[in-house]
């Protein structure tokens, strides 16, 4: 049994076609044959009407046809034109953009419910502001899509359409996330990214509806964008995933034993070991960052005030520790000038003055103190 049924009316100076049931890929077909044999039996000037009153669906392959025959019956001087149209099929017609062309208002009344006004109709950039296609009549559009060949202009316009009517749905999900820190702008374009992968991956032959599939969709892409895009430091991302589970327990054992669980417990609870909960509370803390500018106290000193700089003492840690253990080799007498030379701050003279020893004397044993010592440290490195 065919999903459309069509029967001809003659009227004076009216070929009428009253379509009942579905027109969509495998019927609009079927209209094309009448349509066109009544066009080569039509004298010129006799108008040609398509009654869908009775359509119940209407897709995008149907309006292509109706689009094509109305360009053919010109070329025959054979006014074609749509009548009935309502509901979904008018908005299918509107939302391509065809309805004025198809003289689809010729025969509404101005007060009509549910159309757009004849002299705005819908243009191939999407819905108008104040109003969105139904569920049906995404739903006929994604059918249709998936139908044409990617990248098609026309595959390209009718996926425009449902992104554009679908985009109100995509920002709700957005909102569920905006305590968490994010501009709602950025998880807005986020969501949109899912709307689009929903879009294009969405498949109506398993028989599952659109926004079933596509809730998940977005909201698996917002989720993965706190994963990998909001942390402050790069963390691996089984870090990322077991901070995910620790919470999760955490919140579960608190409300199980009524206080706070230990690393142990939390370990046990997840069956992984207490190293890795450690590591995975410690990834924690890099989660977000603190700016250098934030106030630690009321007298206005920020947190960049008080970290820490390099100290250049430090570099000199290992020859401080070396030294001692080299100079203990050197005789006494050079020991002692070196002492009174680099902890007592003495001059050569007022050295060779306590040691009883030319000045002269005391600059060579320094000077040869102090190769010695350049060796030994020279041979620890």
């Amino acid at each position: 049994m065919d999903a459309v049924r069509i029967e001809m009316l003659r009227n004076g100076q009216e070929d009428r076609f009253v379509v009942v049931g579905e027109l969509d890929l495998a019927s609009a077909p079927q209209l094309r044959e009448a349509l066109l044999a009544a066009l080569d039996q039509a004298r010129p000037g006799r108008e040609l009407v398509v009654d869908v009153s009775g359509v119940r669906f209407l897709d995008c392959t149907a309006v292509g046809a109706l689009v094509q025959l109305r360009a053919r019956a010109e070329e025959r001087h054979c006014p074609l034109r749509v009548a009935g149209a309502a509901g979904v099929v008018l908005e299918v017609l509107e939302i391509a953009g065809v309805a004025k062309d198809l003289d689809v208002y010729a025969e509404l009344g101005p007060d009509e419910p549910g159309r757009l006004s004849s002299r705005a109709p819908v243009s191939s950039g999407g819905a108008t502001p104040d109003r969105r296609p139904s569920d049906e009549v995404i739903s006929s559009l994604l059918d249709a899509m998936t139908e044409l060949t990617p990248g098609s202009e026309e595959h390209e316009k009718i996926r425009t359409h449902i992104i554009t009517a679908c985009a109100p749905f995509a920002t709700g999900l957005a909102r569920r996330f905006t305590d968490r820190g994010e501009p709602f702008d950025d998880l807005n374009q986020v969501a949109m990214v899912g709307l689009l992968k929903a879009v294009d991956g969405y498949n109506p032959q398993r028989g599952r509806e659109f926004v079933a599939y596509a809730t998940p969709t977005i909201l698996g892409e917002l989720r993965r964008h706190f994963r990998d895009r909001t942390w402050a430091m790069a963390v691996p991302r089984r870090y990322k995933d077991m901070r995910l589970l620790v919470n999760s327990a955490r919140e579960e054992l608190t409300q199980r034993n009524g206080v706070p669980p230990s690393a142990a417990d939390l370990a046990s609870h997840l069956g992984v070991s207490t190293d890795e909960v450690l590591d995975a509370i410690e990834a924690a803390q890099v989660y977000r960052s603190t700016s250098l500018f934030t106030p630690v106290g009321d007298d206005g000193v920020t947190l960049m005030d008080v970290v820490g700089a390099p100290d250049p003492d430090l570099d000199a840690v290992d020859d401080r520790v070396s030294l001692p253990p080299v100079i203990a080799k050197l005789p006494e007498r050079e020991q002692r000038i070196l002492a009174m030379r680099f902890y007592g701050n003495m001059t050569q003279s007022q050295i060779a003055e306590a040691t009883g020893v030319s000045q002269m004397h005391v600059s060579r044993l320094l000077k040869g103190a102090l190769g010695r010592l350049r060796e030994e440290l020279a041979g620890c490195e």
